[in-house]
């Protein structure tokens, strides 16, 4: 009787034992789904938002530019010759076009009787050339003074998304923190390293120098070649210096991590 207890007691045991780990299984697999289906709504809202910024960004810049701005610039500029260039670099490309035409006239002359032009043919064909190059850089000066008032529109618009969406940002940046989850120590350390050796690395100079000119060019800015050295010769390096110093303190890499991105580095 007593070995019957006994085993109906073990019985009861193992069915319960059984029962629980089941209910477990079942909970974590369910916590897994759950988990999957959040984690796959994140990157949809996530890259969601991304593409959305972009393009607003885009449309409104391009929009206000030629509905609101450029309107507005044609009104008050006005059709004054000397209001032409909008910084001394754009009138000496002007220039250097022109004195260039003017050689090349006369290298056709000299190369060919039959191309060779009188001095009053000479003035005219200079006159039209300037004429050309006056509504070419007009033209120019009007849209670099658009963008720059379009542009400001639009970073303004951009904060305010950025500003007034901030569960899509919460998102935004637990997408990021997945994605580096699943990176490998290596692969970040690759990832680190990559980026950092485009945007500041040594031989990033040139890029910088390329991209500064053409903000200045898009904004009819002149480029002062020593300021954007004095720029290239520090704001990388800070960047470089905040960088490191943020890889070495983050709590979010791995030793090996911080270790290969070390060996890598060297």
């Amino acid at each position: 009787m007593r070995e019957t207890k006994v085993g109906l007691r073990g019985a009861i045991g193992d069915s319960l034992s059984s029962f629980f780990k089941q209910t477990l299984n079942l909970k974590t697999e369910e916590d897994l789904l759950e988990s999957e289906y959040d984690s796959r709504a994140n990157t949809i809202i996530a890259v969601r938002f991304v593409l959305t910024l972009l393009i607003v960004t885009l449309i409104t810049q391009q929009v206000s530019k030629k509905i609101i701005v450029r309107p507005i610039v044609e009104h008050v500029w006005g059709d004054g010759i000397s209001q032409v260039f909008l910084n001394s670099e754009m009138k000496e490309e002007a220039f250097n076009e022109l004195r260039f035409f003017e050689q090349s006239l006369r290298f056709e002359g000299l190369l060919d009787d039959n191309l060779a032009l009188s001095e009053e043919e000479k003035e005219t064909q200079l006159e039209h050339k300037a004429s050309e190059l006056n509504e070419e850089y007009l033209e120019e000066s009007k849209n670099a003074l658009s963008n720059r008032f379009a542009d400001l529109i639009a970073v303004v618009v951009s904060f305010l998304i950025i500003h007034s969406y901030r569960e899509e940002m919460d998102a935004l940046r637990q997408f990021w923190h997945d994605l580096l989850d699943t990176l490998s120590d290596s692969a970040k350390a690759f990832v680190l390293i990559l980026s950092t050796d485009i945007f500041v690395g040594f031989h990033s100079a040139h890029g910088w120098e390329v991209l500064l000119e053409w903000v200045a060019h898009h904004l009819g800015l002149a480029a002062n070649h020593a300021l954007v050295f004095i720029f290239i010769a520090t704001v990388p390096v800070i960047l470089d210096t905040i960088i490191k110093y943020g890889i070495f303190q983050s709590d979010q890499l791995s030793s090996s991590t911080v270790a290969s991105f070390k060996e890598m580095n060297h």
